[in-house]
């Protein structure tokens, strides 16, 4: 498609990109600037022009070494790229499309770290999904470069790994050392994608199976996110479980311990591992039978006239070892007219994990 009309800069994004939430970007682009200034980075960005790739390919190097007060460009050289691409690139300019990958490949992960969303958006959801049209024979230098932006691993990876899959045929057919690299690189980027891929589909599998409970407890939040389809959510509630002692989240725990049983050992390692740590911290200690000092301190916390020294013993028996008749003598501490005694009950209890 010839270019009849220069594009210059961000203007790139909505001639490239019709659909894309330009107002968003240039909002999101105002706030990088405002946060990372750079005393060059809007002049290098005005050479970034659809029809003149030479000054442009070294305006974007220029970008790139801004670091995160270049990042707001991501989007502008994307658009550019794209431009280029439907004019149609020659083999000259092939490098001017690698360096402007190379350029996105290092903004995209700074723009996670700031936490950009909008333009994260546009990255993953709109330019990647093209990208992956470009991964197509014939076997091209600049292909090359698409992959080691794709293995950043971000978006659509199912998309990413059937697109893959697709073009690594055709690369490995090529005889040449750089085609040669690129297919190693493709291969090898499957192979990091592959658990992924597994995981996505255990937790696809969660999400059509289960169906949210309704939350009347706070602990019934826990209990949900231990059911929630997501590795990492359940995860982050195993380990919220144990620091708050949720007693009343060992039925899902057991549950999900039970669930695991049929999932791939290496998508849920990890969480099997949390969960079990979750039902350690949870299991009441075995209970042992009273020793002598135990029995008299027992005996202090029942029968002593003096509310002190119920509170003392039973302060003292909360530090030892649960007995069985702890029980029924903190339930009773818990209902004393003294405010130390009771304390001191509310507390044995607490270490009874009751």
């Amino acid at each position: 498609m010839f270019m009849r009309k220069a594009v210059v800069g961000e203007a790139c994004v909505e001639a490239a990109f019709p659909g894309a939430d330009v107002a968003g970007l240039r909002e999101a682009a105002a706030q990088l600037r405002a946060v990372y200034p750079s005393a060059v980075a809007e002049t290098l960005l005005a050479s970034v022009n659809s029809r003149r790739w030479k000054p442009a390919r070294t305006a974007i190097g220029g970008l790139r070494k801004q670091g995160r007060a270049g990042m707001w460009t991501a989007p502008a050289i994307a658009g550019w790229l794209k431009l280029r691409m439907d004019e149609g690139v020659h083999e000259e300019e092939s490098y001017a499309i690698s360096d402007a990958l190379f350029a996105l490949t290092e903004m995209r992960p700074l723009l996670g770290e700031y936490g950009c969303e909008p333009m994260e958006r546009f990255l993953d959801d709109v330019f990647q999904p093209y990208l992956l049209t470009l991964l197509a024979p014939p076997v091209r230098y600049w292909q090359r470069a698409i992959v080691g932006y794709l293995e950043r691993e971000e978006g659509d990876l199912e998309a990413v790994a059937a697109r893959l899959q697709t073009f690594v045929v055709a690369v490995r057919e090529e005889t040449s050392d750089w085609d040669q690299y690129t297919h190693a690189e493709i291969l090898r980027l499957l192979g990091e994608i592959g658990p992924k891929l597994e995981r996505l589909g255990v937790e696809r599998k969660w999400r059509t199976e289960r169906r949210p409970e309704p939350i009347e407890r706070p602990v019934d939040w826990l209990i949900a996110e231990l059911a929630a389809p997501s590795v990492e959510r359940r995860i982050e509630a195993c380990r919220a479980v144990r620091r708050l002692g949720a007693a009343d989240a060992m039925p899902a725990l057991l549950a999900l311990a039970k669930e695991l049983e049929s999932a791939p050992e290496n998508v849920v390692e990890q969480l099997r591992e949390e969960a079990m740590a979750a039902m350690l911290a949870l299991a009441p200690e075995p209970q042992r039978e009273a020793t002598p000092v135990t029995h008299r301190l027992l005996v202090l916390a029942a029968q002593d006239p003096n509310p002190s020294v119920r509170a003392t013993a039973l302060a003292a028996l909360a530090e030892g070892p649960s007995t069985p008749e702890a029980l029924d003598i903190a339930l009773q501490a818990a209902e004393s007219d003294d405010p130390d005694e009771r304390a001191a009950g509310v507390r044995l209890l607490a270490r009874l994990n009751l």
